[in-house]
């Protein structure tokens, strides 16, 4: 009777805890789609009455979707080739990205499925003034074309890791893997309000500590190859499966954090600093000069009330470890918002994009 009675109070205390959190983040969902009425509508105008028709033609023209790097932790039907996730999309392969006011973009992935001219990697070490840009989509140039981009304008061999929906993780792993390889003078982290949320004690990346199993001599190992290349693996999981991993304690701890994290803390999270550290020291013995680029969120796409307290949270630690950041929101409060982000989407303008790459050119001139 003791042992049902305590099973009993475990699922009721566990569904009190999941309600309670989940009605938290519902009101500040609200609270933020009600701010955000008028781009929900521009969005949903957009995406049903001008990208099903572009991308439906891409698919026709031979351009397909995106696999990102994420994917590989958040669905585990895709299938890992000896646990080691990609860094990059599908190598030597036509996508296409997004719109956001400036037409559907696409591109060709080089061979390690980034978003660089595969030539770029050919004479790596015979290239001077190397630049390795690392971060999500923002650095990646999302819904612009490359000229466009950050990394379009950027003065210098500018290799381009990043992608979209990157986290802290993957950034890390990032370095780990392509600082000692491409050797750059400078080493550009590029920071998106969204990188506070995340502070997983453990996650697949996390075991990326060098280029082992990735680079095999100018280009990526056969296993890497394999897994971005990959099919999808296994079955999705039932929905009764589904339904009782939302009363697991896991689940719980990993919503109540969220929702802490996403809408009450500020303090700034252990991957954020690990990344910083970590590629300090990779510079420190690659020589290279590291700084951080922090890209404010846009108030009217995608508002967030604790994106003032994060950024000086990283700021501050910077600070006390001696690393150099350029805070873009600081140039970006004296300019025209409508014209630095795009016009039908959260990331930038082609112009917010070139005033974010001449603030770096300004930085690497003068260092």
């Amino acid at each position: 009777m003791k042992k049902i009675f305590l099973i009993l109070t475990v699922i009721f205390f566990s569904s009190f805890v999941l309600f309670v959190s989940l009605l938290a983040e519902r009101y500040f969902k609200l609270s933020a789609i009600e701010l955000r009425k008028e781009t929900l509508n521009k969005e949903t105008f957009r995406r049903q009455n001008l990208d099903r028709k572009l991308i439906k033609k891409a698919l026709n023209d031979g351009y397909f979707p995106i696999v990102y790097p994420y994917t590989f932790k958040e669905h585990p039907f895709l299938k890992l080739v000896d646990d080691l996730p990609p860094l990059g999309a599908n190598p030597h392969t036509n996508h296409y990205l997004c719109n956001e006011g400036y037409g559907l973009i696409k591109l060709k992935s080089d061979r390690f499925g980034l978003r660089n001219d595969d030539e770029i990697w050919d004479n790596i070490n015979l290239l001077k003034n190397k630049v390795l840009l690392v971060g999500d989509s923002f650095a990646h140039g999302a819904c612009v074309e490359k000229k466009d981009s950050i990394a379009g304008n950027i003065n210098g061999n500018v290799f381009n890791i990043a992608m979209g929906a990157n986290d802290p993780h993957i950034y890390n792993a990032s370095v780990n893997v392509f600082s000692n390889h491409v050797k750059p003078e400078n080493l550009i982290i590029v920071i998106y309000d969204n990188d506070f949320q995340f502070n997983k004690k453990k996650d697949i990346f996390d075991n990326i500590v060098s280029k082992q199993g990735y680079i095999c001599g100018n280009g990526p190992c056969e296993k890497i190859i394999q897994t971005s290349i990959a099919k999808v693996q296994g079955k999705r999981q039932s929905f009764m499966t589904r339904l009782i991993k939302y009363f697991n304690f896991e689940y719980l701890r990993k919503k109540i954090n969220f929702v802490k994290r996403r809408y009450f803390v500020n303090d700034l999270n252990l991957i954020l600093k690990k990344l910083a550290l970590n590629s300090k020291e990779k510079c420190r013995v690659a020589n290279c000069n590291l700084f951080f680029v922090y890209i404010p969120n846009s108030e009217t796409y995608r508002p967030n009330i604790l994106a003032k307290s994060n950024r000086e949270s990283l700021f501050v630690f910077l600070k006390e470890h001696n690393i150099k950041y350029i805070d873009m929101n600081r140039y970006f409060k004296n300019l025209d918002i409508n014209d630095l982000y795009a016009v039908q989407g959260m990331h930038l303008s082609p112009k917010g994009y070139k005033l974010v790459a001449e603030k770096i050119n300004e930085y690497i001139s003068n260092k």
